[in-house]
């Protein structure tokens, strides 16, 4: 599992770098491929690992090992979206007001996650009862659909079209919503499997 680590943290580095460059030579398709890159390796490595878990794990082990994988991917796309916003316009010519905001709500998701991930890795911790992991089934769940009216709206407000400063940050909604709503999916699908 190590080995997908370096690879997120690789390609979440290369990621932002390329959207950083998109936001100062105003190259909108390279930061949707950017973005979109980076969702597509998150949502791969989220069905990878879940499934290695699955496989791998103890029985009586599988919920918080699962549930302790999935908080450490969702800290990875927030703290993505987070950093991608501050460093694309904070380190190029591109400026939107609203930027370090969002920047900064994206990383404390990203702090909040990785905290739950760290509580979750000590075998004493009491979010690891099945009680408490199926509550985090279910919240997984609401992530989806809250993630999802999120994105609905965005996309049906049409500022997907605009040209607005915000595109940056348009891209990376998407792009992060996607990784939430599939990361949070597959979470749900691999807690179900893991009590079968």
């Amino acid at each position: 599992m190590g080995i997908w680590w370096g690879v997120i943290a690789t390609d979440a580095a290369a990621s932002i770098g390329a959207m950083v460059i998109a936001a100062g030579s105003a190259d909108r398709s390279l930061s949707i491929a950017a973005a979109g890159s980076f969702a597509a390796l998150m949502i791969i490595a989220a069905l990878r690992l879940n499934a290695l878990t699955l496989r791998e794990s103890i029985d009586d082990e599988r919920d918080a090992d699962i549930a302790t994988l999935n908080a450490g991917l969702l800290a990875a796309a927030f703290f993505w979206g987070g950093l991608a916003s501050v460093a694309g316009y904070y380190l190029s010519v591109l400026c939107w007001h609203h930027a370090w905001l969002y920047g900064l709500g994206m990383c404390l998701a990203g702090v909040m996650s990785y905290g739950m991930r760290w509580h979750l890795a000590r075998p004493d911790c009491f979010l690891r009862s099945p009680d408490w992991l199926q509550r985090m089934t279910w919240l997984s769940g609401l992530l989806v659909i809250a993630t999802a009216i999120g994105l609905t709206f965005l996309v049906l407000s049409g500022k997907l079209s605009r040209d607005n400063v915000d595109w940056l940050a348009n891209h990376v909604f998407v792009a992060g919503g996607m990784m939430v709503i599939a990361i949070s999916a597959i979470a749900v699908w691999a807690q179900v499997g893991a009590r079968r």
